[in-house]
């Protein structure tokens, strides 16, 4: 006997970030890209990576080294997205300080599984 496919979590899947992120800055963006934090979300979980992570290289480009592992759970498993939020305040005060500088959506529904490619 088996299960149906929604009760044998047939539609969740785990979004993996196993090795550093990198972004190569765009020029003409009107911030300064730094080194600060990264939000990893999708819809239902979100890990941050701490700009103590983060390193510029010496062709300008940005790296959030990532020690252990990221696993973000989703609900959807073919069609979800990976959120790249860069930026925002170190310092909250209520809504203030809480500005996302730049960000990126990477769907997951083009493929069952992928990997986006590292340097």
């Amino acid at each position: 006997m088996s299960l149906p496919k929604e009760l044998a979590g047939w539609d969740t899947g785990t979004v993996c970030i196993t090795s550093p992120v990198k972004v190569e800055p765009v020029a003409d963006a009107d911030f300064d890209w730094q080194e600060k934090k990264l939000v990893l979300s999708t819809i239902e979980a979100k890990e941050k990576i701490s700009s103590r992570h983060a390193e510029t290289t010496s062709d300008g480009k940005l790296t959030w080294n990532v020690e252990e592992d990221i696993r973000l759970p989703t609900y959807d498993r073919y069609s979800s997205a990976l959120y790249f939020d860069y930026g925002g305040s170190k310092v909250k005060i209520g809504p203030l300080g809480t500005k996302t500088e730049a960000f990126a959506v990477l769907c997951t529904f083009l493929s069952r599984s992928f990997v986006v490619s590292q340097y």
